[in-house]
C-alpha cells in the first residue's frame, strides 16, 4: 500500500501542518491523484508532497514552492558549546592547517581511548598475538594477556610502535568482515561507529592521493570525525567531539569533528560551512536567497555551531570529508546518490534543506572531478535549477560520473601495488 502526506499552507491563517489519509493506496499513481484532488483546494497551498509504502520508506517527494522562505515545523537541534574556551576558539577560527605530526595511526588510538573493552575485545586479542609471537621469537615464553593491549591503548602502559600493528589489525578485521569486539544492543555491534571511521579514513586516503593531498593526513581526518559518539550519538556527537579533541590537545583536528557533517557552500565565492545535513533540519529562519546561498532572516537565533560554519573556510580536506562522510558505512562504500536515497528513506527530507544539501553535495563532486581531472570548476548554483526532480536527476549523473572516477583511481591504485 502507498500513503500520500504533504505539509501544507492555510491560507486564511497562513499556518502550515501535515495532511493525509488514513486508508493506504494500491498505486503510487492513485496516492499522486489523492494530492492532485489537495492542489485543487484553494484554501491551502501544497508546500511539499510526499508519499511512503507500508515500511514508511518514501517512494516519491515533490516540493511546489520557491526555495526561499519556507516554515516546517520540526524541533529544532541547537548545537551549542559548554566550554566558553573551546566556543572561543571554534568562532575565532576561519581556516585551520591539518598536515602535522599526528599520524593515522595515533589518531586511532585517540578514537579507541576510553571505549569500553567488550567494543574492542576482538581487536585486542589479534594485537595480543602479535605482541606474544614478537617476544616468543625472543625465546621469551610469556602469555600476552588482550587486557594488555587495552591498558596501552587507554594509556596506562608504553610499548613502542605498537599504534601502528593497532591500526593495521583493525583494518584486517574489516578485510575478514569480522568487528572489533564482542558488545551488541541486540540489534547492533557497538564497534559499528568505529569501523564507519577506518572505512572512512581508508576512503580519505584514497581520494586525497587522487588529488594531491597528504594522504595520512586525510585518513585521520576520516578516523577522528566522529570521536564525539563515544559520548553522544545524536547530532551533538559534532560538538562532543570537538571538546574531546581539545580536551587531547588535537587543536587543529577537533575542527574537522564539526565539518564533516555540513556540506560547503560557496558565499561569495568562497567555500564556507553551512548549516545543512542530509538528516538534521536547520535552525527556523533558515532560507536560500536570491544569489543561491543558504542564510537566516534577521534576528534568528543561531547556535554556536551556525556562528562558526558562517565564518569558517573549508580547505580540500574538509570538502573530501564532507564527501567521504556521505559514501562510507559501517558496512563498506556506497555512492553519493545512493547513500542520500537510503537516508530519505528513513526520515522525511526537511523541505528547507534537502534540495539545497544535494546542491552543495553537487558541487562538492564536481569539483572532486574537476580537480582530479585538471579542469576548470564550474558550479551550479541553485537558483537555476527548476525542480526536485531536475535536482535528483542532476544529483545521479553527477555521482555516477564520480563513482566513475573513483573505481579509476581504485584501479590505478591496484595496478601500483601490483
Amino acid at each position: 500500500m502507498f500513503w500520500p502526506m504533504a505539509i501544507v499552507r492555510d491560507l486564511n491563517n497562513t499556518k502550515n501542518y501535515p495532511l493525509y489519509t488514513y486508508d493506504g493506496l494500491f498505486t503510487i499513481e492513485e496516492a499522486k491523484k489523492v494530492i492532485e484532488k489537495w492542489k485543487e483546494n484553494k484554501d491551502i497551498d501544497v508546500l511539499f508532497e510526499y508519499i511512503t509504502d507500508d515500511n514508511k520508506n518514501i517512494v516519491y517527494y515533490n516540493m511546489n514552492i520557491d526555495l526561499g522562505h519556507v516554515q516546517y515545523k520540526r524541533k529544532n537541534v541547537y548545537l551549542n558549546f559548554e566550554n566558553a574556551n573551546y566556543k572561543e576558539a571554534a568562532l575565532n577560527t576561519e581556516r585551520v592547517n591539518y598536515e602535522n605530526v599526528i599520524t593515522a595511526a595515533d589518531a586511532f588510538i585517540v578514537l579507541l581511548k576510553d571505549v569500553e573493552y567488550e567494543t574492542i575485545n576482538t581487536l585486542c586479542i589479534e594485537v595480543a598475538k602479535i605482541i606474544q609471537e614478537e617476544i616468543q621469537s625472543k625465546k621469551i615464553n610469556l602469555y600476552v594477556n588482550p587486557y594488555v593491549v587495552y591498558n596501552y591503548i587507554n594509556k596506562k602502559i608504553d610499548y613502542p610502535g605498537l599504534n601502528k600493528i593497532v591500526l593495521d589489525q583493525a583494518y584486517k578485521l574489516i578485510d575478514e568482515g569480522k568487528k572489533l569486539g564482542t558488545k551488541t544492543d541486540g540489534k547492533r555491534n557497538a564497534s559499528n561507529w568505529i569501523i564507519h571511521c577506518l572505512i572512512e579514513g581508508a576512503l580519505m586516503s584514497k581520494l586525497a592521493d587522487a588529488t594531491g593531498l597528504d594522504a595520512d593526513t586525510a585518513m585521520k581526518l576520516g578516523i577522528l570525525h566522529d570521536v564525539g559518539r563515544k559520548k553522544d550519538h545524536s547530532f551533538m556527537h559534532t560538538v562532543k567531539g570537538f571538546e574531546y579533541l581539545m580536551d587531547h590537545g588535537l587543536t587543529n583536528e577537533s575542527f574537522c569533528t564539526l565539518t564533516h557533517s555540513f556540506s560547503p557552500s560557496l558565499k561569495d565565492g568562497i567555500n564556507i560551512g553551512n548549516r545543512c545535513a542530509t538528516g538534521d533540519p536547520p535552525i527556523d529562519g533558515f532560507y536560500v536567497n536570491e544569489k543561491g546561498e543558504g542564510v537566516f532572516e534577521k534576528d534568528t537565533i543561531l547556535d554556536d555551531v551556525t556562528y562558526f560554519l558562517a565564518n569558517y573556510e573549508y580547505n580540500s580536506y574538509d570538502i573530501l570529508l564532507n564527501i567521504a562522510d556521505l559514501m562510507a558505512t559501517s558496512e563498506g562504500i556506497k555512492s553519493p546518490y545512493e547513500r542520500i536515497q537510503n537516508i530519505y528513506s528513513k526520515r522525511t527530507p526537511d523541505p528547507r534543506n534537502s534540495s539545497f544539501f544535494k546542491v552543495c553535495v553537487i558541487n562538492s563532486l564536481i569539483r572532486f572531478i574537476s580537480d582530479i581531472n585538471e579542469e576548470e570548476y564550474t558550479p551550479i548554483n541553485i537558483r537555476d535549477i527548476n525542480s526536485t526532480e531536475e535536482i535528483d536527476n542532476l544529483l545521479l549523473k553527477v555521482s555516477d560520473s564520480f563513482m566513475d572516477n573513483y573505481l579509476n583511481i581504485i584501479k590505478k591504485n591496484t595496478t601500483k601495488r601490483k
